[in-house]
């Protein structure tokens, strides 16, 4: 009975240590996956990591920061277009004959003024002529700009769109790089946390890296328990082996 016994415990304890054997060849391929990080299974257990909620936070944030800095750039890109369209038109509207521009006839008309307010002063021939070619030259950028009203009205309409489609650009050019400076922040946000978890250069900072390293190091932790359900399993067996030869020799 004794030789039966005894024989039972070394088949449980060949078992188990197969079992550690085989739990111990699945931590080693777990641990290489690590790579390039270094350490064993109880250093993962020591390891300060982010939690699964934080590394979720992030991915969203990054996520809607990614598909608003793409919204602005395609918008950067739409008014750039429409702008130099418009551009385009002032100068094609500009350089039609005849058409002068409403800051252009207030300096005419503000040239009439001076020269008669010159020649008021002075009294003499050559301040009235100067007058003189102010004033035509007056009448005929008003007569011209009468024969030009559509025109003219063209040019202060893409005038205005020019100056709202300006504006606007400014606006999408701020607001990319309001979605550029919240990448760089959850990248810095990230960062911090890696080199919490190890101030080794070994871990990446990369989010979409980190999240995959972060996936190994639980199936690490997990065979590390395997590992560790064994040598229970082996210790209960010699415990039970030597208390039944304890009994034997009672």
């Amino acid at each position: 009975l004794g030789a039966m016994r005894s024989a039972d415990h070394r088949v449980r304890q060949r078992v188990a240590e197969r079992a550690r054997a085989a739990a111990l060849e699945i931590l080693a391929d777990r641990l290489s996956a690590l790579r390039p990080w270094q350490g064993g299974s109880d250093d993962l257990v020591l390891m300060s990591c982010p939690s699964s909620d934080a590394v979720r936070r992030w991915k969203a944030e990054r996520a809607a920061a990614e598909v608003m800095l793409a919204r602005h750039l395609s918008e950067i890109e739409r008014l750039t277009t429409q702008l130099r369209h418009l551009e385009a038109e002032c100068t094609g509207l500009a350089s039609v004959v005849g058409v002068v521009t409403d800051q252009e006839a207030a300096e005419i008309r503000m040239s009439r003024e001076q020269s008669w307010a010159a020649h008021r002063h002075t009294l003499d021939l050559a301040t009235a002529d100067v007058f003189e070619a102010a004033l035509r030259r007056c009448d005929i950028v008003s007569a011209g700009r009468v024969s030009h009203v559509s025109d003219l009205a063209k040019l202060h309409q893409s005038g205005q769109a020019l100056a709202v489609a300006r504006a606007d650009l400014e606006r999408a050019v701020e607001l990319r790089d309001a979605a550029v400076a919240a990448l760089a922040d959850l990248d810095a946000e990230v960062a911090d946390a890696v080199l919490a978890m190890s101030p080794s250069p070994a871990l990446s900072p990369s989010l979409p890296e980190l999240e995959d390293w972060l996936a190994h190091r639980e199936k690490a932790l997990e065979s590390r328990d395997a590992v560790r359900h064994t040598e229970r399993d082996i210790l209960a067996v010699q415990i039970d082996a030597d208390a039944a030869m304890a009994r034997l020799h009672a």
